[in-house]
């Protein structure tokens, strides 16, 4: 005589299944959203490290003509004092 199972042990077989399956797209999904959030990581921070250079350089270029700027004014005082002392 074969046994059949209760009609709750197939209805939970099935949904165990089915949550097996649900439980496997899920990690599928969850590894490409890892692996397009990843990429997105990376083009922001490339972008950013592109501004922080491009305005790094700019405030290097600024720094720069005012450290030529206060050399110059320097030299004319120290000229001034040289013509002073002269005459």
């Amino acid at each position: 005589m074969e046994a059949t199972p209760p009609p709750e042990l197939a209805a939970y077989e099935q949904r165990t299944t089915q949550l097996e399956k649900t439980v496997n797209d899920l990690s599928c999904d969850l590894k490409t959203l890892r692996s397009h959030i990843d990429g997105r990581f990376i083009e922001q921070r490339a972008h950013f490290d592109a501004q922080l250079f491009a305005t790094t350089e700019k405030l290097n270029a600024r720094m720069d003509s005012q450290t030529y700027m206060i050399i110059g004014m320097l030299v004319a005082v120290f000229l001034a004092l040289v013509a002073l002392v002269a005459s």
